[in-house]
């Protein structure tokens, strides 16, 4: 390609000149038009993809048609935050907890403010509790219960590695990753700085650059303190090994050989950062291993079809070609009609009075059909509402007094049972009797937290509860 230069529509074409494509053209079209010789599919199976071989478009050209799928930007992390657990082992404080003097509630206000309340008062006491113990206070990060309402969404702070130039490794590890992220850039400085130095130029250009790449490869970060003191410690440094990294630009063998041991320690972090990332699957699904060791289950159905069915009576017949139809303005669009005759093809529809290609032979009374092909999921849902419909408003026109007497014999059969208010008792039981490892919810409230409130607040949270029941919260 590299003495032709072809152009197609300016729409969904871009340019291509000497087999390059400009990165400004890629970033404004989604589909590219690729026009290349015809041996480049046979041996590059990349450009394989819906290549014609039709002499009208080209007699010694093929042309490939491929979507390019770029990148987009980085999904937003949904954050809510939470409050640090506080450590309530100590025996003495937890009983010093129950005695301390409560701030004041104003329990007339709404019951999102009382509950805030009571999570402050509890987080207030615990601070005062453990001062007075000699004990650290809460960090700035504890407190905060009962207060978090929204979610926010935050960007993600690791970026993805830029593409990989023509003859660079690529990563094999596929995640965010910031130390992989930096490690990664530093294998690609070693690759540059290894290249660099087995040109052997003597330009000042090529020296100044030598001298500032190995300036960057020494002050990388994520190596601790720098990379030559992390060198020597190393996970996969040989035993006999004695290498220490010179402060000034080294030669083409100590260059290789930094660079293949960093790329033996970059496999080998990548290969812990997989195992990592496939025990967090297990552990955050407890199904996913039976996902992994069942069969391959087929293609899922991408278009599903529903045939929608519309009847209709013949009513008059005008002429030999046309008939009025009862019930026709629902199928307005219908391009064929069944009938006992055959299949009928419309060739105009006014109201309800069609005119058919032909001679249709109907008389009065016959029915007529037609099926429609329902492909999008809006149209399915609707056709689904109108088959259930009949049977969910079934009693939506009765009246109200239809079912007093099912009521009232109900009533009669049924024990009446009386709802049972929480008491401090029953609170205390129901949370001990909870798991050590129950999930904290949204509000910031650990199980110790309910453990070593006091009695007081106990209470408080009993009547939100209550209140809660009635529909006041």
């Amino acid at each position: 390609m590299g003495g032709h230069a072809w152009a197609g529509k300016r729409s969904n074409t871009s340019l291509l000149k000497g087999g390059v494509l400009h990165q400004s053209q890629l970033a404004r079209e989604h589909r590219v038009r690729i026009f290349c010789s015809y041996p480049l599919p046979c041996k590059d199976q990349r450009y394989g993809h819906a290549v014609s071989n039709s002499w009208e478009h080209f007699p010694d050209h093929s042309v490939l048609s491929a979507t390019l799928a770029f990148p987009k930007a980085d999904p937003l992390k949904v954050c809510w935050p939470k409050p640090q657990p506080i450590q309530h082992t100590d025996k003495e404080e937890r009983s010093a907890i129950q005695n301390v003097e409560l701030e004041t509630l104003d329990v007339e206000t709404s019951s999102d403010a009382v509950y805030t309340q009571i999570c402050v008062a509890f987080e207030n006491g615990v601070h005062q509790t453990k001062r007075k113990l000699g004990h650290p206070g809460l960090t700035h990060a504890q407190p905060g219960r009962g207060k978090t309402k929204q979610r926010s969404f935050q960007k993600s702070q690791v970026t993805p590695l830029k593409a990989s130039r023509h003859g660079e490794l690529t990563p094999s590890f596929d995640g965010l990753n910031l130390r992989y992220k930096r490690w990664f850039t530093q294998l690609r400085r070693l690759t540059a700085y290894r290249n660099l130095v087995n040109l052997n130029r003597q330009e000042a250009s090529a020296l100044e650059h030598k001298y500032k790449l190995w300036k960057s490869i020494m002050l990388a970060p994520s190596f601790d303190k720098s990379f030559g003191w992390w060198w020597p410690h190393r996970a996969t440094k040989p035993p006999q090994e004695t290498l220490a990294l010179p402060s000034f630009p080294p030669s083409i063998e100590v260059a290789q050989y930094c660079l293949t041991q960093f790329q033996l320690e970059l496999e080998q972090f990548e290969k812990v950062r997989r195992q990592e990332q496939q025990v967090s699957r297990y552990q955050a699904d407890a199904n996913q291993i039976f996902r992994d060791v069942r069969k391959q289950r087929p293609e899922p159905v991408q278009v599903l079809l529903a045939k929608e069915t519309a009847v209709v009576v013949v009513t008059q017949v005008l002429t030999s070609t046309t008939i009025s139809l009862r019930n026709a303005g629902e199928c307005m669009e219908a391009k064929t009609w069944q009938s006992k005759q055959g299949v009928r093809i419309v060739q105009s529809q006014q109201a309800s009075e069609v005119t058919f290609e032909s001679e249709h032979g109907l008389v009065v009374g016959d029915v007529l059909s037609h099926e429609q092909l329902v492909g999008s999921v809006s149209e399915i849902h609707d056709v689904l509402a109108s088959e259930w419909s009949a049977r969910w408003h079934k009693h939506m026109n009765l009246p109200d007094d239809h079912w007093q007497e099912i009521t009232k014999s109900a009533e009669l059969a049924l024990p009446s049972i009386p709802m049972q208010y929480t008491d401090l008792g029953t609170w205390k039981q129901t949370i001990a009797a909870k798991k050590t490892r129950t999930a904290t919810g949204p509000d910031g409230i650990f199980k110790q937290d309910l453990l070593a409130m006091p009695d007081a607040l106990r209470l408080e949270i009993i009547i939100l509860l209550h209140r809660a029941e009635r529909a006041d919260w």
